[in-house]
């Protein structure tokens, strides 16, 4: 399918280690929860090949400017039946994503994904990596991720600033297409 879409998302989220012993409250962000805006065109020019393309823009409402500010990104993507590569670039700073996707049946409502990410950004390059179930719920899906990141806990703090942060975790997901 081909168009112009547009779509919101958002979550809880809480950045801040109050339990580590490192932790400063001056350094709470106070962000108790990210919405993002995106927008793009995608088009299928080929049985089973299509091309995204887009902006996505990260917000963080009530969050602290001066420790946790909005920022932009473009994306490119290309498709072919189950397996998908997009790179992204930030649009504040001079830093990259690279993805590599694979999402096959299972059943016929249940699908399986694997995914690999590699992040070039000025100060560090690291990777990601996730394993995922998703299942068809009409009218919802309902999704469980594994995800996890070649980053160490110092390199976590020295990067983004949070100890736990990087760490492998467990997400639940509800989503619904209008």
């Amino acid at each position: 399918t081909s168009g112009i879409y547009a779509g919101l998302w958002a979550s809880n989220v809480d950045y801040f280690d109050a339990s580590d012993p490192a932790s400063d409250p001056a350094d709470d962000d106070e962000a108790r929860w990210e919405l993002d805006y995106a927008a793009g065109i995608s088009h299928e020019f080929k049985a089973g090949w299509s091309l995204d393309v887009g902006v996505l823009y990260y917000t963080y409402p009530g969050a602290r400017r001066d420790l946790l500010g909005s920022s932009g990104e473009g994306y490119a993507g290309l498709t072919y039946d189950i397996a998908s590569v997009k790179v992204w670039h930030d649009l504040d700073v001079d830093a990259w994503y690279t993805e590599a996707n694979l999402n096959f049946a299972l059943s016929p409502k249940l699908t399986g994904g694997l995914h690999a990410g590699r992040f070039d950004l000025p100060d560090a390059d690291y990777s990601d990596y996730a394993v995922s179930l998703t299942a068809a719920l009409a009218p919802f899906e309902l999704a469980l991720t594994y995800t996890t990141s070649t980053l160490d806990d110092d390199a976590c703090v020295a990067l983004a600033g949070y100890r736990n942060l990087c760490d492998g975790r467990v997400a639940v997901s509800v989503s619904r297409k209008f």
